[in-house]
């Protein structure tokens, strides 16, 4: 998890990357709700190297619980809300 946390880190300027991490994140807790620990781990790591990154994660998660509460995806819900209490 470290590393993966640290390759992230190191290559904020590249902005595919970034942005791909991001989208990442925030796929893997809607679609991998087992792994919402690990994704949850690694973004904790990224906050004490580089804690710019897990605002945006917040931002972006706090944008998509707005979203699918105006949807009606509880479940969507449910695991976002989740991720962010692991955090």
């Amino acid at each position: 998890m470290g590393l993966i946390a640290r390759t992230v880190c190191d290559n904020y300027e590249d902005e595919e990357l970034r942005e791909g991490f991001y989208d990442l994140v925030l796929q893997l807790v809607a679609e991998q709700p087992f792994k919402i620990p690990f994704v949850a781990a690694v973004v904790l790591q990224v906050n004490v190297l580089l804690s710019e990154m897990c605002e945006e994660v917040l931002r972006r998660a706090g944008e998509r619980v707005n979203s699918a509460v105006a949807r009606g995806e509880w479940r969507e819900v449910k695991l976002l809300m989740k991720f962010l209490g692991s955090l």
